[in-house]
């Protein structure tokens, strides 16, 4: 399923936020709701390894047949992906649209970069080739790595304003404020995994105890 886009994200926190008054004093509240949409500015700048690796490979394969759709991925790629193909070789000009053999020349270049393996792979009674790009992740924890960065600013921001420790319910039915709170941000975010999100948090509070046991 595609990202929401950050800025219809937002207009949800706006929509949501009324909702928090009973747990933020007055003269907090502004200042948390901020630090809520910059915690979800961050989670959108922090790079999704399956994405990414989406990208790259769309690259590739459109660097088979290079065309003018070739050299609009190129333009259009995300800060990620521009840094992942700018990691080896410097800066990329692109080409004119109209110049072919320059945007085979970008092929080629663009291929040196991000192919790090290609080989048969038995399929049945037939072998297909396949290409393995650069930052091709085959397992998703990275992804839930990013929740655990957006949990962990938003009860930082929560304990900051409201000055009571992150602390998760026992019961079910009665969930404390933190996790009412990244409900709603998990919400707007349109994320459905809320195992993971549990987990993250979780992991938050067990490393902010850890921190105060050595403090």
């Amino acid at each position: 399923m595609a990202q929401i886009e950050l800025d219809d994200v937002l207009q949800k926190i706006e929509d949501y936020k009324s909702a928090w008054c009973e747990f933020i004093p007055d003269n907090e509240f502004d200042w948390f709701v901020d630090r809520v949409k910059s915690a979800i500015k961050i989670y959108y700048e922090l790079p999704d390894p399956a994405e990414l690796s989406a990208e790259l490979k769309k690259i590739e394969k459109a660097s088979r047949r290079p065309s003018r759709e070739f050299v609009n991925l190129i333009n259009n790629a995300s800060s990620t992906t521009r840094k992942v193909l700018e990691e080896h070789g410097g800066r990329l000009a692109t080409p004119d649209p109209d110049d072919d053999e320059a945007i085979t020349e970008l092929a080629i270049e663009i291929r040196s970069r991000i192919i790090v393996a290609s080989y048969w792979r038995p399929e049945g009674k037939k072998r297909r080739w396949r290409v393995r790009v650069t930052a091709s992740l085959p397992f998703k924890r990275p992804k839930r790595r990013r929740l655990e960065v957006l949990v962990s600013l938003v009860s930082a921001a929560y304990s900051g304003a409201s000055g009571q420790p992150t602390r998760r319910a026992w019961d079910l039915e009665d969930p404390q404020p933190i996790e009412a709170i990244i409900k709603d941000v998990i919400s707007a975010l349109e994320i459905d995994d809320n195992t993971s999100v549990a987990e993250a948090l979780r992991r938050h509070i067990a490393n902010r105890n850890r921190l105060n046991q050595n403090n």
